[in-house]
C-alpha cells in the first residue's frame, strides 16, 4: 500500500470509537438498572437480568476490537515508518531537479494552493494578529500576492521572491506611493540567503505556499535563516505539506509537493530555538505552524511612521484626499467642541493648512498643528489628547484582535465537527444528518456548539 492508503486507514480506525460504544452499553446497562428498581416490577427481575447479563457479555468483544484495532494501527505505523526515508529521499531529488529549477510560469502554477473560502479568511484574520505598524515585516516568496495587501500594516512591509516576475506583480497591487516608500522588495538566489534585510528587525514574517515545496533540510536551513531577521519576540507563519495526513501524501506521490511530516517537523522547528504557538489543518491540503522566537517585541515607534500614508509637496495629490486626511488629523487632535468652534471662526481652515505646507516643505499634519498653535490653542494638550487617543485606539485594536481569535476558534470548532460529521456519514449511510452532526459534536468534545451552528 502507498503511504496515502495506509495513512487514510490509520485515520479511519482512529474514527472507529469502541471506548464510546463500551461507554454506550454501560449507559444500557444503568437505565435497565432503574427500570428494575421500582417494587412492581420485582416480578420481572429475571427479564431484566438476562438484559443486563446480555449487555456486559458485549463488552469484551468491544475490548477486543479495540485491541485488534490496537495493534493494526501499530503494524500500519511500522509501515509508514520504512516508507518515511523513501518519501524524504523522493522529496529531495523532486526539489533538487524540479522545483528549484521551474521557471515563472511553472512556478506560477505550482504556487496556486486550493483554499476553501472561508479558509483564506482564516488565514488573513491570522496574518491581521501579527501584523503590526510599530514593527517591520516580511513576506517570503509572496507569488501574485494573495496574501500581501493583508501583509500591508508592516512599516515597511519587505517581499522577496526567486522570480522579479512575482515582485513585479505583487507591486502592482499597491499605489506608486505604498510601492516605492513602504514596499522593498528583494529578488532572492534559492540558497536560503537573508543577509540582504535588516537583521533582527522583523515583528513578523509570512512564507505562504512556499515550504509546501521544499525538503526538510532545504526548510531547516530557511528558519535558520529567518530566525536571524526577526526581532526577539517576534512571529513566523509558513505553511507547508503536512504529510501525517493523507491528502498530504497523495501531493507527494504525484511529484506536486515535498514529504514534510508534522510529527517531525515540529521538533525540527522547536530545535532551532522557536517556540510552537499553534498548528492547523485544513481541508483538502492546508497546514500552517505560527512560532515565536523567544523574548519580549519592543518598540521605540510612538506612532506610525507618518511615511507611510503622507507625501510632501505630491503635485497630483488628490483635494479629496487631503481634506479626508485633514479631517482625521482635526478629529485626534481636538475635541468636537473645538472642531465646531473652528469650523465657525474659521472656515477656510484647512485650505490654509494646505498652502502652509506648500509653502514651508512640511506635512500637512504638522501645518495644522502650526496653525493651531497660531490661534493659542495649548499644542502640549493638543499632543497629550492624540496620544491618549491613540492608546485608546490600540487598546480597542486589542480587543477586536481578541474578539477575532475567539470567531476564528469557533470557526475552527466548527470545520472540524463538519469534518467529522462528513466522515461519519460516509460511514453510517443511514444516519440523518442531524444525527451525523450530533455525533461529531459528541466526538470532537465540543459540546459548546449546537447543531444549529453547523451548516454544511
Amino acid at each position: 500500500m502507498r503511504l496515502s492508503q495506509l495513512l487514510k486507514l490509520k485515520q479511519e480506525l482512529q474514527g472507529h470509537n469502541s471506548s464510546k460504544i463500551e461507554s454506550a452499553i454501560n449507559d444500557q446497562i444503568a437505565m435497565i438498572n432503574q427500570m428494575a428498581m421500582p417494587v412492581e416490577r420485582l416480578a420481572d427481575a429475571d427479564l431484566y437480568q438476562k438484559i443486563n447479563v446480555e449487555y456486559r457479555n458485549m463488552i469484551p468483544y468491544m475490548r477486543k476490537v479495540e485491541e485488534i484495532k490496537k495493534e493494526k494501527i501499530k503494524e500500519i505505523e511500522e509501515k509508514v515508518s520504512d516508507l518515511d526515508k523513501k518519501y524524504f529521499i523522493d522529496s529531495y531529488e523532486m526539489y533538487e531537479t524540479q522545483h528549484k529549477k521551474a521557471d515563472v510560469a511553472t512556478n506560477r502554477d505550482i504556487r496556486r494552493l486550493y483554499m476553501y473560502d472561508n479558509i483564506k479568511e482564516i488565514v488573513r484574520t491570522r496574518i491581521y494578529h501579527y501584523v503590526d505598524w510599530r514593527y517591520p515585516a516580511l513576506e517570503i516568496g509572496p507569488g501574485d500576492g494573495l496574501f500581501t495587501e493583508s501583509m500591508s500594516a508592516g512599516d515597511p512591509l519587505y517581499v522577496v521572491d526567486v522570480h522579479q516576475e512575482f515582485l513585479d506583480s505583487t507591486k502592482k497591487q499597491f499605489n506608486e506611493f505604498y510601492a516605492t516608500r513602504r514596499l522593498r522588495s528583494y529578488l532572492i538566489n534559492n540558497d536560503y540567503d537573508l543577509s540582504m534585510l535588516p537583521q533582527g528587525q522583523m515583528g513578523f514574517v509570512l512564507a505562504w505556499n512556499v515550504f509546501n515545496y521544499f525538503p526538510l533540510e532545504a526548510i531547516k536551513e530557511y528558519l535558520k535563516e529567518i530566525y536571524k531577521v526577526i526581532k526577539p519576540g517576534g512571529y513566523l507563519m509558513f505553511s507547508y505539506n503536512n504529510s501525517d495526513r493523507w491528502q498530504g501524501a497523495e501531493m507527494v506521490e504525484n511529484l506536486f509537493m515535498c514529504h514534510t511530516p508534522k510529527h517531525i517537523l515540529i521538533p525540527l522547528v522547536e530545535s532551532l530555538g522557536y517556540s510552537v504557538v499553534a498548528s492547523y489543518d485544513y481541508d483538502p491540503t492546508v497546514s500552517w505552524i505560527e512560532v515565536q522566537k523567544p523574548g519580549k517585541l519592543k518598540t521605540c515607534k510612538a506612532h506610525q511612521s507618518m511615511g507611510a500614508i503622507v507625501q510632501i509637496l505630491d503635485p497630483d495629490e488628490d483635494p479629496k484626499s487631503i481634506e479626508a486626511r485633514a479631517q482625521e488629523e482635526l478629529r485626534i487632535t481636538l475635541s468636537a467642541q473645538q472642531r465646531f468652534e473652528l469650523e465657525r471662526t474659521d472656515p477656510e481652515f484647512i485650505k490654509r493648512a494646505k498652502e502652509y505646507r506648500d509653502k514651508f516643505n512640511v506635512t500637512l499634519e504638522l501645518a495644522i498643528e502650526r496653525l493651531l498653535e497660531e490661534q493659542g490653542i495649548d499644542i502640549l494638550q493638543v499632543q497629550q489628547n492624540k496620544k491618549k487617543l491613540r492608546l485608546q485606539e490600540e487598546k480597542e485594536k486589542e480587543l477586536n484582535r481578541e474578539l477575532q481569535d475567539r470567531q476564528h476558534e469557533r470557526q475552527r470548532k466548527i470545520n472540524l465537527v463538519i469534518q467529522a460529521a462528513q466522515r461519519i456519514s460516509q460511514s453510517y449511510h443511514t444516519y440523518s444528518k442531524e444525527k451525523c452532526i450530533k455525533k461529531a459534536i459528541e466526538e470532537t468534545g465540543y459540546t459548546d456548539l449546537t447543531i444549529d451552528d453547523i451548516n454544511y
